[in-house]
C-alpha cells in the first residue's frame, strides 16, 4: 500500500469515528430527555381494616419533580383528574427543590375500616401532570389472608418493576458504536486490497 493510501484509509476511518461518536452521542441525549412516566411498584391488592398500607413508584424519565403522591378515596374517581380524589398522601406533595428524575419514592397511610380504597399515583414534572398508566387501581378492605398475598405480591412487584428498566444505556450504546467502526473499518480495508 503507498503511503497517500494509508493516509485516505486512516482520514476514511477517523472520520467513521467522528461520524459514530456524534451518531452515539445524539442517540444518549435523546435517551436522556426522555419522557417522564411513572411505574408502579410494590402495592396490595387487599389489606385489613385499618392496616398501614404501602405503595412505591418511581418516576422515570427526566425532569423536576415538584410533587408526587397517592390520590385516593373509598369511592372512584377521574384517573385523569388528582382533584377528584379527596384524600393524598403528604409525604412529597411540595418538594422544594424539586427532586430530579428518576427518583423512587414509598408512602404509607392508614386504610380505612372498611370499603376499598380507590387510588391513583400523580406527579407534577417540569409543571406537567403525570400520572400512572394503569388509570385508577383499588385496594379491597377486609379481613385475614393478608400476610401470604402481600409477600407474594411484593416479590412479583420486584420483579415486574425489575423489567421495566430495559431502556437504552450508555455502556451499550458505545459497544454497538465500536461493533460498528470495527466493521467499516475491515470492509474499507477489504475494500482497498482488492483494488489493488
Amino acid at each position: 500500500m503507498h503511503r497517500n493510501d494509508l493516509k485516505s484509509v486512516f482520514v476514511q476511518v477517523l472520520g467513521l469515528i467522528l461520524l459514530s461518536s456524534a451518531f452515539l452521542h445524539l442517540i444518549g441525549t435523546s435517551a436522556a430527555q426522555a419522557q417522564p412516566k411513572i411505574v408502579l411498584g410494590a402495592a396490595p391488592d387487599s389489606v385489613a381494616p385499618t392496616q398501614k398500607t404501602t405503595i412505591s413508584w418511581e418516576v422515570q424519565g427526566t425532569g423536576k419533580v415538584a410533587h408526587t403522591a397517592v390520590h385516593w378515596d373509598t369511592k372512584p374517581g377521574n384517573p385523569a383528574d388528582f382533584t377528584s380524589y379527596a384524600k393524598a398522601t403528604p409525604d412529597f406533595a411540595a418538594l422544594n427543590p424539586p427532586d430530579d428524575a428518576p427518583k423512587q419514592y414509598v408512602v404509607t397511610f392508614d386504610a380505612p375500616a372498611s370499603g376499598t380504597v380507590y387510588y391513583i399515583v400523580h406527579a407534577i414534572v417540569d409543571g406537567k401532570n403525570v400520572y400512572n398508566p394503569e388509570g385508577e387501581r383499588k385496594i379491597t378492605v377486609g379481613d385475614a389472608m393478608m400476610e401470604k398475598d402481600d409477600a407474594m405480591k411484593k416479590g412479583d412487584a420486584m420483579t415486574q418493576q425489575a423489567g421495566t428498566y430495559g431502556g437504552l444505556d450508555t455502556t451499550m450504546l458505545l459497544g454497538i458504536g465500536a461493533v460498528v467502526v470495527v466493521g467499516v473499518v475491515a470492509v474499507v480495508a477489504v475494500t482497498r486490497r482488492g483494488k489493488k
